[in-house]
């Protein structure tokens, strides 16, 4: 989901948005230079991961409001 650029990842985050999109958050952390020379910035990264079939207890709830 998210490109390892040499930089420890951290504070993981995973949030339902809808029944069929999640959003997966995490951090890099700078150590050293070692990461900096891979490409390591300290960026927040979100990846957006859609469903082929929607979660069913999201619908559930949805249903529910």
């Amino acid at each position: 989901l998210i490109p390892e650029r040499g930089a420890t990842l951290g504070n993981f985050g995973a949030a339902s948005i809808t029944a069929g999109e999640a959003w997966v958050t995490v951090n890099e952390g700078i150590w050293d230079d070692s990461a900096r020379q891979r490409g390591a910035t300290g960026a927040l990264w979100i990846a957006r991961v859609r469903w082929s079939k929607p979660d069913q207890q999201l619908r559930k709830a949805d249903k529910g409001n």
